[in-house]
């Protein structure tokens, strides 16, 4: 190699070198203040602080090979994307209903071997979550569980509605603003799934039409096909002084449409909600169009969808 090739060389060397080392991909990545940070023990602090921190809350470490190029684009993604969801360093800014929520997500996710990413995994190995973590992070979010015992005011509005509901049991008609028809008929349908939610004491029983009971007994859920409908009875959780628990007052109806072009907009699927026993639509379109799959992106991996009874599904929503 001549010399004058080599001082080339060396030159290209000297600034690939200033590329990657020099904080190129750590730009945009704004570590602010931690205006409150989650009250816990120190064992479920230090769960938290190795597996979620770096992405959920403002105290994000970067590594060298974090800052190359390309690599970084996508790691001030999921950093931006995570600390939208959760971040701890804001933790008192929420809602204690939210608190409760957003601790069963972190539970539910983790289960589920979601999060941590796998890919952050594969270069930040000490972010492994142990059973022994799992154990640790559920004896904790248990304690936040809302009990409600099965009082004699809670009993006789479940009644009342129970009394109303047989007197009148002609089928309503419900339109979300979405265009999505509430169908009587699901009732009917196929049981998929059975849930207990902790964070708001809530019970569910999950339907499927034809088309998706028949998708869960081909194992073809993945992504669904079009036609699937998917709909969520929720009721108050009662629990009595022995510990079983009954339906209480009714909640709400959630139902899942699964068009790929109608809904591509929110990952192939319209979501709506009836509250009430009047069935009451939930929200307009903008709220529908968002709010819903903001939640089930989290299972984005499954086809943005719950409660599947496998063992790689989050345990409740």
């Amino acid at each position: 190699m001549s010399k004058r090739n080599f001082q080339f060389f060396i030159v290209l060397l000297t600034a690939l070198a200033a590329l990657l080392f020099a904080g190129y991909g750590g730009r945009g990545i704004n570590n602010g203040p931690t205006v409150s940070e989650i009250e816990a023990p120190e064992d479920v602090k230090n769960i938290l602080r190795k597996a979620c921190y770096d992405c959920h809350s403002n105290e994000t470490k970067l590594a060298w090979f974090d800052k190359l190029p390309i690599i970084s684009i996508a790691v001030r993604k999921d950093v931006e994307e995570g600390r939208r969801h959760l971040n701890f360093s804001v933790w008192d800014t929420l809602h204690p209903s939210e608190k409760r929520a957003k601790l069963w997500d972190v539970y539910n996710v983790i289960r589920a071997d979601r999060m941590p990413l796998m890919s952050y995994l594969q270069v930040h190995p000490k972010a492994h979550i142990t059973i022994a973590d799992r154990h640790i992070l559920k004896a904790y979010i248990d304690g936040f569980a809302i009990k409600q015992p099965a009082d004699s005011t809670a009993t006789e509005i479940a009644l009342t509605q129970y009394n109303g509901w047989t007197k009148n049991k002609v089928a309503r008609k419900s339109v979300s603003p979405n265009g999505i028809e509430h169908i009587p008929a699901y009732k009917t349908w196929q049981v998929m799934s059975t849930t207990s939610r902790f964070d708001n004491g809530t019970m569910r029983v999950l339907y499927a039409n034809p088309i998706a009971a028949q998708a869960i007994q081909n194992k073809n859920i993945n992504p669904w096909p079009k036609g699937s409908i998917i709909v969520k009875a929720m009721w108050q959780k009662l629990e009595d002084k022995d510990g079983q628990v009954r339906p209480g007052k009714f909640i709400n109806l959630q139902y899942m449409v699964k068009d790929k072009r109608k809904y591509r907009s929110t990952g192939g699927w319209g979501f709506a909600r009836f509250d009430g026993l009047q069935l009451k639509p939930y929200g307009d379109a903008l709220i529908l169009s968002t709010e819903c799959i903001d939640c089930h992106k989290t299972v984005e991996q499954n086809d943005f969808v719950f409660n599947l009874s496998t063992k790689q599904q989050p345990e409740q929503r």
